[in-house]
């Protein structure tokens, strides 16, 4: 069997809404679909569709939807060959690859490395925990406030001082030394294997599935030699730019809330949890990465950025937006005050929630946050201010955004927006930016009158089959894709020749909200009604382009003529 039969088979033995309903408990039958609350974003009102029949979901607040198999990806967030092995275990397949001998080589030190970890991760916190050699662990968890509850969840441990606790322990196992060395456990300096860790707090990093897939620790003595953080290096399952600490362990109330508090350290990820906040990450000791914003953006729309209230922390938060709008992510930052970081925050008694709630847009709170760092009587140091804020406004993509930031500091340090328009393009010039003219881009309608005819037929297609209506329907329903749709619908044989677009507007039709009808009159009193308004809008359209042209060419009488019949007719319909 080829990956193509095999994934048609899985899908085939998966009921979509019984896999559903494992994550979305709330879902309902409402006439051929279910509908629950959206799992992805925040919603008061169900418009989260799923469709048995066709094998597929859709909301219509976030857009997201697809099979079951891009369910499991969206909802675990998982890449497709893992959720692929999810869905196979759920339908009670066994999955079969085609290895290579390399592959499966690779395939099984990366299961080695993640066992080995697993079992380093046990030893740590054991020590942390339980031994006598892990004292001063526990004594900094402690000073830095950090429960056992949180160190259960983050299954922190402690590296005791001595160089060969863990190489010992391991060695019992059965593992190589040079494995370990490979792996980061262990280090080989001229000859002298030892290990990596010591005297150190452990901070295991998980990835999103919650593998144990390396370690970060952190001196407890701060007159202990050596960095304050020392990390595992790069290995087949570790990629420190791919990761974040503490997403494994906040992914749920990520998707819960739809935001993701982003900082700087471990110990602020594990201090806002002691504070109830939970939905919050950190980079591995890396500036902010596209690949970390993209795994984020599979859980939430939306990142907070608590970063220090410095020039470099500036430079950090310009930085998470260049690569925030690239994955469509929407930026907010955090104003820490005072406080050198979010752990100082917390354990100096200050609101961490109340922080939260004040998030501003990034450009919006470096206005703010800079305006106190110039003499704004000084000419030279308002011109300064300007053209610092400039800068950062050119690094935003969107022009509606750009326009309105250009007008708020217009305001701010009182300056006519077109000259700091002028500024601006001066500035992208230099950046070697786009200068096209500002322009406002248009968004996207809501589902149309014409989506919402095609749904109703799609759940009453008998009704409308035995009364005739698809001929004068296509009467009404002219335009190339819909009236394809609305065909198909009655001839399921022409679905085989559509493209993409065409067949994503055939899913989404079929996964609306509409009514199902037992009888033929109830269908045919919301079928006119729905015309009805298509045939109002329409004509409301044309008389509109017809005032147009009218004011164009007054003398016209063919305009004028096709006016008042249009006028007339419109009149009948209402």
């Amino acid at each position: 069997m080829d990956n193509r039969s095999q994934i048609d088979d899985i899908k085939a033995r998966l009921d979509i809404v019984t896999v559903v309903q494992e994550y979305v408990p709330n879902l309902k039958r409402s006439g051929r679909n279910f509908f629950g609350l959206c799992p992805f974003h925040q919603e008061k009102t169900p418009s989260f569709s799923v469709n048995s029949e066709l094998g597929l979901f859709k909301c219509f607040g976030c857009g997201k939807g697809g099979d079951v198999i891009r369910f499991l990806e969206e909802i675990e967030g998982l890449e497709f060959p893992k959720a692929l092995e999810l869905a196979a275990k759920k339908a009670g397949v066994e999955l079969k690859r085609e290895y290579n001998y390399e592959n499966k080589k690779h395939h099984q030190e990366k299961q080695k490395i993640l066992f080995t970890n697993n079992l380093a991760a046990e030893y740590y916190y054991y020590v942390l925990m339980e031994h006598d050699t892990g004292a001063p662990g526990r004594e900094y968890l402690k000073k830095r406030k950090l429960t056992t509850e949180v160190v259960k969840k983050f299954k922190l441990g402690y590296a005791p001082i001595n160089y060969d606790n863990l190489k010992k322990y391991l060695n019992k196992k059965g593992f190589k030394e040079q494995e370990l060395v490979k792996w980061g456990l262990l280090v080989d300096k001229n000859g002298k294997i030892y290990d990596k860790f010591r005297n150190r707090l452990l901070f295991p990093i998980l990835n999103h599935q919650g593998d144990v897939v390396g370690f970060s620790g952190r001196i407890v003595e701060e007159k202990e030699l050596g960095p304050k953080y020392l990390n595992s290096p790069e290995t087949p399952v570790y990629s420190k730019s791919k990761l974040l600490y503490g997403l494994y362990q906040g992914k749920e109330t990520i998707r819960k809330k739809n935001f993701a508090i982003l900082v700087e350290g471990n110990i602020d990820v594990l201090s806002s949890h002691v504070d109830g906040v939970a939905n919050i990450v950190a980079p591995l000791g890396t500036a902010i990465t596209i690949d970390q914003l993209q795994l984020l953006h599979r859980y939430c729309d939306k990142v907070y950025l608590a970063f220090d209230n410095d020039e470099a922390g500036h430079k950090a938060l310009i930085r998470a937006i260049e690569l925030a709008q690239q994955v469509n992510l929407k930026v907010s930052a955090l104003n820490l005050g005072k406080f050198k970081d979010v752990d100082d925050l917390i354990n100096s008694g200050a609101d961490w929630k109340k922080v939260i709630a004040s998030n501003k847009e990034v450009i919006p709170h470096l206005m703010h946050v800079l305006k106190n760092r110039f003499d704004m009587a000084k000419a030279s140091e308002k011109t300064e201010y300007v053209k610092r804020m400039l800068l950062y406004i050119a690094k935003i993509t969107d022009n509606i955004m750009i326009l309105e930031y250009v007008k708020t500091l217009g305001e701010f340090v009182s300056i006519e927006e077109n000259i700091l328009l002028t500024e601006l393009k001066k500035v992208l010039k230099k950046g070697a930016m786009a200068t096209s003219e500002l322009v406002f881009q248009g968004t996207e309608r809501a589902a149309s009158e014409e989506k919402y005819l095609l749904a109703l037929f799609a759940s009453n297609t008998s009704l409308a089959n035995v009364a005739g209506l698809l001929k004068p329907t296509l009467e009404i329903i002219y335009e190339g894709d819909y009236a394809l749709v609305l065909k198909a619908l009655f001839d399921k044989s022409l679905l085989e020749e559509f493209t993409e677009n065409e067949r994503e507007l055939y899913e989404e039709v079929n996964l609306m909200a509409a009514d199902i009808f037992e009888d033929f009159p109830g269908f045919d009193k919301e079928y006119q009604s729905v015309v009805k308004r298509l045939k109002t809008k329409r004509i409301k359209k044309e008389i509109n382009q017809l005032k147009f042209q009218a004011r164009k060419n007054p003398d016209d009488q063919s305009v004028q003529k096709r006016l008042n019949t249009l006028s007339k007719a419109l009149g009948e319909n209402l």
